[in-house]
């Protein structure tokens, strides 16, 4: 059922007047779908681990009336983004998603910058190393803040994904309150989450591969933090790292009755805030 939605999707997304676009990248071909409107802004999303840009076709349409671009990036070894190797590292997705954007937008075009989850660490780990390149940085529960042993244990559980009860439970932590009709989506988790290179990417991530304070300290892009109080997936310490690690200024928001995917849950206060 989640092929059928991505491949529906994919249709709506190419009918709107996305072009899809594959860039050479030291991490793969990265896919991406772009879209002119007839706004001012240019926007950047990237997704969370196991999931497509597709995932963000319901945004896209949202966004685009009040966009000059839309830029939908499949990262490395997802969707229809192709690894060079059977292995992602961070290292690689953090080349890949840098190399491709720079191949994507014009040199001296400033963005919008989104990610959640994994496109969250990709996200601010490309606003480091590209800082006058982004507009403004808006992150959704971000990935890579430094995690215990027991918390990273944790989370490698809960993307253990095996059955449909499996699935069923991941769902259950993913979102405040999962629709009945995700029960239709729970063999396509187990099958996407169930990826080799995800489960190895999952197995190999280090200490060292975590954000460091001192690198944050240097962060100089606008930056909105929305961190749903019933997200379930990464633990409450990740976010008070990020409390702590980034500069003063950064704005930070706690929204009831919203998980990990703001983007299903509530994609009208998603839109809200990027239009913002």
């Amino acid at each position: 059922m989640l092929e059928l939605v991505d491949a529906l999707s994919d249709r709506l997304l190419r009918s709107f007047g996305a072009r899809s676009l594959v860039i050479p990248t030291s991490a793969g071909s990265v896919h991406a779908y772009d879209a002119t409107g007839p706004g001012e802004r240019t926007f950047v999303l990237l997704h969370g681990m196991g999931t497509t840009a597709t995932s963000y076709t319901g945004i896209f349409l949202g966004l685009r009336p009040h966009a000059r671009r839309v830029v939908l990036v499949d990262l490395p070894g997802h969707g229809r983004s192709v690894l060079g190797e059977s292995f992602l590292s961070v290292a690689a997705l953090g080349d890949g998603i840098r190399e491709a954007l720079d191949g994507i937008l014009w040199e001296e075009e400033r963005f919008v910058l989104f990610g959640t989850s994994l496109g969250g660490a990709a996200a601010l780990r490309y606003a480091l190393d590209r800082p006058k390149r982004i507009a403004k940085l808006i992150l959704v529960s971000p990935g890579g803040a430094p995690l215990s042993e027991e918390d990273f244990l944790a989370l490698r559980r809960r993307f253990d994904v095996r059955t449909a009860e499996d699935a069923r439970r991941f769902f259950s932590l993913l979102m405040h309150d999962p629709p009945l009709y995700f029960r239709l989506f729970e063999k396509g988790l187990v099958s996407q989450l169930g990826r080799p290179f995800i489960q190895r990417f999952l197995a190999e991530v280090s200490p060292d591969d975590f954000f460091k304070k001192e690198e944050l300290a240097s962060l100089r892009v606008p930056t909105l933090v929305i961190w749903g109080k019933r997200d379930r997936i990464l633990p409450r310490s990740s976010l008070a790292f990020y409390r702590d690690a980034l500069p003063e200024g950064t704005v930070f928001e706690e929204p009831d009755a919203l998980g990990h995917s703001p983007h299903v849950e509530q994609p009208g206060f998603l839109m809200k805030r990027l239009l913002a």
